[in-house]
């Protein structure tokens, strides 16, 4: 039924919100950042709520990439009263520098992408939201590059998942139809409600076993290696 398979990179394969938690204790530290918060925790806290605001308006279109990587860290500092740009820039740069090299993926990602490269029905496609260096360096990093095709990330086209625009580019770079494809993703807003806007069957990464009342997904998993159990 799919020829084609995109998937998302993070929280999806790459391990994220584990990648990202132990870069930002990394660098806590390295900044001797408790002499303004309480602990990391509330440091962690603050960032995550400012961080996925700011993704979540760029997802919709409202602010661009630059925007997004001025104010993440710098969110988190003025809520302590600092108000020095270049402390959040300085962390900025550590960061990027620093967690594109982590390796963790999520259970049975490898797995799941060796079994489907090895099963030969399928062309295997990245289709993310994100920086375009930082992405590649995950991929590799987490040592899945090769597995892939094609990789179609957010920056290189100036438009992002959920918009339509980025799934017909996908459509058309990659010679593929959308009867024929299948999304992977964590994201219901992104992956699994953009891939239903455009009629393209989906596949909804719950981990976590959420409760939703949205319109059904075609399929949805707790485990990536089930996954196999579907193609």
């Amino acid at each position: 039924m799919y020829k084609n398979i995109f998937f998302d990179i993070d929280d999806t394969l790459w391990y994220t919100i584990h990648n990202s938690r132990e870069t930002n204790y990394e660098l806590y530290q390295y900044f001797n950042l408790d002499r303004y918060f309480n602990s990391f925790e509330h440091f962690y806290s603050i960032y995550l709520d400012s961080n996925n605001d700011l993704w979540s308006r760029y997802a919709l279109g409202k602010v661009d990439l630059d925007y997004v990587n001025r104010n993440r860290f710098m969110c988190p500092l003025r809520t302590v009263g600092i108000t020095d740009e270049s402390m959040a820039h300085k962390y900025s740069e550590k960061f990027f520098s620093t967690l594109p090299y982590k390796k963790t993926l999520l259970p049975n990602a490898g797995e799941l992408l060796s079994y489907l490269r090895n099963s030969g029905k399928y062309c295997l496609y990245v289709l993310s939201n994100g920086l375009s260096k930082i992405q590649y360096q995950k991929l590799r990093s987490g040592g899945i590059y090769d597995y892939f095709d094609k990789i179609i990330l957010s920056e290189d086209i100036g438009v992002a998942k959920p918009q339509q625009a980025i799934f017909d580019f996908a459509m058309s770079a990659t010679h593929s139809l959308y009867k024929e494809s299948l999304m992977i993703g964590d994201s219901w807003v992104n992956d699994i409600g953009g891939a239903q806007a455009v009629g393209m069957d989906q596949i909804y990464f719950n981990p976590r076993k959420e409760s939703h009342s949205r319109p059904n997904p075609t399929y949805e998993v707790a485990d990536l290696i089930d996954i196999e159990k579907i193609l």
